[in-house]
């Protein structure tokens, strides 16, 4: 609990080199300290040390945080990146990246036959990700196809329901 503690205090103080040997100390006499912390750390001392004003530092910083998890730092900057000339294809590449897996997801929900969850997943690739137009086409589509089995499951749930209730009448 020492060195948890004191790596805390070290990135507290944006003393990130520090933060991260003691981290790694404690990750070798304890495997099941969760690896996360060391990657944060490490981006907050890429952050320190980036210009914020140096586009092309500030999409190495956008890449580091989508390759270890960090989404919601990546999609910041890639959000920010995405006005700027000299990264804007890339940038656009990172949130094409991030589309695409949420619209999978929004795909895996309907092969599996959660419609409702499909439509309103989809409806949010297409909310979230707008500069992306091939993804937003396929997320319209797949909120058109969701739309027409979801009203078709509940016309088969309300004459399955009416079925019951006719035979329901003749006991």
């Amino acid at each position: 609990e020492g060195l948890d503690k004191l790596q805390r205090q070290y990135a507290q103080q944006k003393d990130y080199d520090r933060a991260i040997r003691t981290f790694n100390v404690l990750a070798s006499l304890n495997p099941n300290v969760d690896p996360t912390a060391v990657a944060y750390y490490e981006y907050l001392k890429r952050a320190n040390a980036s210009d914020p004003d140096n586009p092309q530092q500030q999409l190495e910083l956008a890449q580091f945080a989508e390759r270890n998890g960090m989404d919601e730092e990546a999609l910041t900057k890639y959000r920010q990146l995405v006005r700027n000339e000299a990264t804007r294809e890339a940038a656009l590449q990172g949130l094409d990246r991030y589309a695409r897996r949420d619209l999978s997801m929004a795909q895996a929900h309907f092969n599996s036959g959660n419609y409702s969850l499909a439509q309103t997943l989809a409806d949010r690739v297409r909310q979230e990700f707008p500069e992306c137009e091939e993804v937003v086409e396929q997320a319209a589509e797949l909120i058109g196809h969701a739309t027409t089995r979801a009203y078709n499951q509940q016309q088969a749930q309300v004459a399955n329901a009416q079925s019951l209730i006719d035979a329901g009448d003749e006991f």
